[in-house]
């Protein structure tokens, strides 16, 4: 079946092609992840990864595992689900070339819309707390912002 242009509006919304659309993302990150803490003690992740993380070891589950189990059944699911109500999962290139496009357009959008929050210029207002160790034992530590400035 040759897609038409009329068609990707709806084909291109179904669970199985953003799956499809995010999954070298998800890849990426996870490569560039351990790339990235390959001999360090403290380890670099988003905020959503940590919270997830850290939400499976409260219930003493391992999260790489847990994870991978999780992203294996996400696939199988959104896969049965495509199959169910519209048949063989088909994908086409040309539609994720299309919603590559799409979303450089709507970021574009987005950035333009708010320069000085998404820009270098927004890091010299960034509020910190810095805490001063007390030189004595027992008094409390002193907190007092400061502010990130760019040379």
């Amino acid at each position: 079946m040759n897609p038409t242009w009329y068609e990707y509006s709806g084909i291109t919304r179904t669970p199985w092609y953003s799956l499809v659309f995010i999954m070298p993302l998800v890849v990426l990150y996870e490569l560039l992840a351990v790339f990235i803490n390959w001999e360090s003690a403290v380890q670099l992740r988003n905020g959503a990864d940590v919270l997830l993380r850290q939400f499976l070891g409260l219930f003493g589950l391992s999260a790489p595992l847990v994870m991978g189990c999780m992203l294996i059944c996400a696939v199988a699911a959104t896969w049965f689900w495509q199959w169910r109500h519209h048949g063989a999962a088909e994908i086409h290139g040309i539609f994720l070339v299309g919603m590559l496009l799409e979303s450089l357009i709507w970021a574009g959008m987005l950035e333009g819309s708010q320069p000085m929050q998404l820009g270098l210029t927004s890091l010299r207002t960034v509020p910190l707390l810095q805490v001063s160790s007390a030189s004595t034992i027992g008094s409390s530590p002193s907190w007092k912002p400061s502010y990130w400035t760019t040379p």
